[in-house]
């Protein structure tokens, strides 16, 4: 709604003129999210179908996702125990839609934890050579270490439920880089792979 009003040099004013205006602004769809809400006993992928001409963000800490949060682009690991997961839907203009929100608990059946899994790779790089101490020290002229860490689960059909392990790279400054290489340990078996993907973009396991 705007008012109108003119005054000459003389300061004698016009009549009042008010117009009213409507600024149609298409409101995107909220994000469709394929994985429901509810509790898992298999790692799942979080699936979003994100619409035409669109950005979808999402935020795991409770908060309203904006246009700063997490971009989505593509399938998201769910995370072991109770999760909640907000997407919210931004168009080319900037306008953001309504919030879509999925709550996952993730409860795998057994006492293999993650926590294990990184322990247990420790001591197979211990046994093979690869690390000199359970600091992960590197026998070279570098004084680095390499680091393990968990990441998520992963079911891979037809072979089984996975943690999921990265290795990081630390140099004698501190500074940590992903080597590229990543280990699947199976939940139930105990198993070690490295973790690969093939040119379809599936993962695949490879034994060491």
């Amino acid at each position: 709604y705007t008012v109108f009003i003119l005054s000459n040099e003389y300061g004698i004013k016009s009549e009042i003129v008010d117009r009213s205006y409507v600024i149609d602004v298409l409101k995107p769809t909220a994000p469709e999210v394929e994985t429901y809400s509810g509790e898992y006993m298999s790692p799942t992928m979080i699936y979003v179908i994100i619409p035409p001409g669109c950005n979808v963000y999402y935020t795991t800490d409770q908060s309203m996702p904006t246009d700063q949060s997490t971009l989505y682009t593509g399938r998201i690991p769910m995370p072991i125990g109770k999760s909640t997961f907000k997407f919210v839907t931004y168009n080319e203009d900037g306008v953001s839609g309504d919030c879509t929100t999925r709550q996952f608990e993730l409860e795998l059946d057994t006492d293999f934890t993650p926590d294990m899994a990184v322990s247990n790779l420790v001591e197979v790089m211990l046994e093979i050579g690869k690390i000199q101490d359970y600091d992960g020290t590197v026998n070279n002229e570098l004084n680095g270490r390499y680091l393990y860490y968990f990441q998520f689960a992963l079911a891979i059909p037809e072979a089984g439920d996975f943690y999921v392990i990265s290795e990081i790279y630390e140099d004698s400054t501190d500074v940590q880089n992903k080597t590229g290489t990543t280990y699947a340990v199976n939940v139930y078996t105990q198993e070690y792979y490295r973790l690969l993907k093939d040119a379809s973009d599936e993962y695949v396991l490879e034994a060491f």
